[in-house]
């Protein structure tokens, strides 16, 4: 792959994998996400933290994305 999977674009949409799940969680109904981050952590935060995976979608209420980083990540 050569990069990260959470930043592989999605087929379909051309979003990152992690935008793409964050965005189908979020318009699912789920109020609260936990992400946690590895390699490219700070691109992956910076991502979610624009706020651009949310456009277009069709958000029923306030989502709160909350961002972990997992130091070990590398580990498994």
């Amino acid at each position: 792959m050569g990069r990260p999977k959470a930043l592989l674009p999605h087929p379909a949409t051309g979003r990152t994998l992690v935008e793409e799940t964050v965005c189908r969680v979020a318009t699912a109904g789920v109020r609260r996400l936990i992400v946690v981050t590895g390699a490219a952590g700070p691109e992956v935060e910076a991502m979610l933290l624009s706020g651009a995976w949310a456009v277009g979608a069709r958000l029923r209420r306030r989502v709160e994305v909350l961002l972990v980083e997992c130091p070990d990540f590398a580990e498994g």
